[in-house]
């Protein structure tokens, strides 16, 4: 996610046996901007990753996020166009091997219910309708402003004499439509795609479906796609 223009937004859940599922609908944003991030690499707190619950640790090795950059830069046709910038600032920013976790958004919790629970028919003289969740399986990021929240709040705190007040967060954004032609394939999971080929949107002589993309991709010999967290998970969402 450090490198990827585009962020595949997708809630995971790590059950007992050590499988995952998924649920709601897979969103592709652009990061930043209302095409895509137009500077990378993004530091991990950057990253629009909530942890609910620790079970790895998360590492990042600066040299090699160095080098898919400069490899994306010259080769991947949205890296070539300069159309995303390369903040080597705050690359230099990133550890040179070590975890990450500390710097991430994390939610510890012991009691989390599950989102789609069957919770039985509801009492009497109470219409479920009327009554708010206590949360939703998801969230959708603000694309519309170029400060993170701490610099937001940064600037409120020492900038500004009048109070603050804090409202409640509006839940919005502008996803990308994945049936309007964007490369979404290739911004979003460039690490897969480094020289910017293959999208399934590409165009080629054949056409091909998403489906026949997909499984394809999901079929290779290394298992490099269907190993993927994420990768599985947004194919077949979209294909849905």
């Amino acid at each position: 996610m450090i490198i990827s223009p585009v962020h595949a937004l997708v809630s995971l859940y790590q059950v007992r046996g050590g499988q995952f599922k998924y649920s709601g609908h897979c969103c592709n944003f652009a990061r930043d901007t209302a095409v895509f991030h137009n500077k990378l690499p993004l530091l991990p707190e950057e990253c629009d990753v909530i942890i609910m619950q620790v079970y790895q640790d998360f590492r990042v090795q600066r040299l090699v996020v160095e080098q898919w950059l400069k490899y994306l830069e010259a080769h991947h046709p949205t890296f070539r166009s300069r159309q995303v910038a390369i903040d080597w600032k705050q690359l230099s920013q990133l550890p040179l091997d070590s975890s990450v976790h500390g710097c991430l958004r994390t939610v510890e919790t012991q009691n989390l219910p599950e989102p789609n629970q069957d919770l039985g028919p509801p009492q009497e003289g109470l219409n479920p309708g009327d009554e708010a969740p206590l949360f939703t399986p998801g969230f959708v990021p603000n694309v519309s402003t170029r400060q993170t929240e701490i610099e937001q709040l940064h600037a409120a705190a020492f900038h500004n004499e009048t109070p603050m007040i804090i409202t409640m967060p509006l839940v919005h954004g502008t996803p990308l439509n994945e049936h309007a032609g964007h490369t979404i394939a290739i911004d979003a999971f460039p690490s897969f795609f480094p020289t910017g080929k293959a999208d399934y949107n590409a165009p080629r002589d054949i056409e091909v479906s998403m489906i026949e993309w997909a499984a394809h991709l999901m079929r290779f010999k290394d298992g490099r796609f269907a190993q993927h967290p994420r990768f599985h998970y947004w194919a077949l969402n979209t294909i849905l």
